[in-house]
């Protein structure tokens, strides 16, 4: 308690704005239709020293599963190319997953790094409506699965 009473370490107890946040929309038919139905959770990106990505997200859950795998692509186009990141692993570094109490949404955390130099670089300077990417949510922990 005396610690965190301590001005030089307030700092550490400030909140900080996430570099970037995607609401993500399910596709229905292949086709990404913004609206309320397909409203499928959101995303915040923290960016943090080098190519480290702290990644919070709120994700609606026909079925609760352990962790869904995140990965970045340049766009969200058919052409479009996976953006290069690692996720941590080990016993600490496990991304985290917790049922929400409405029983439709869980939230995840989980923490990356050898993210790519140019996309790491566009989340420092992201603007408002601006984009550095697209997100894709999996349906398991394989970034293979869609």
């Amino acid at each position: 308690q005396e610690t965190l009473a301590d001005p030089d370490f307030q700092q550490i107890l400030e909140k900080s704005a996430p570099n970037a946040v995607a609401n993500m929309y399910a596709y229905v038919d292949g086709v990404r239709t913004p609206a309320d139905q397909s409203y499928a959770g959101s995303i915040l990106l923290y960016k943090g020293t080098d190519s480290i990505l702290y990644v919070y997200g709120r994700i609606k859950a026909d079925d609760f599963v352990s962790y869904r795998a995140i990965t970045f692509w340049t766009s969200c186009d058919d052409n479009a190319t996976e953006i290069a990141s690692s996720i941590f692993s080990g016993e600490d570094e496990e991304p985290r997953v917790h049922l929400d109490p409405d029983q439709e949404t869980v939230r995840q955390c989980s923490l990356l790094h050898d993210v790519d130099r140019d996309f790491c670089d566009d989340l420092n300077t992201i603007d408002n409506k601006e984009n550095a990417g697209a997100v894709v949510i999996h349906q398991n922990e394989m970034s293979n699965s869609t």
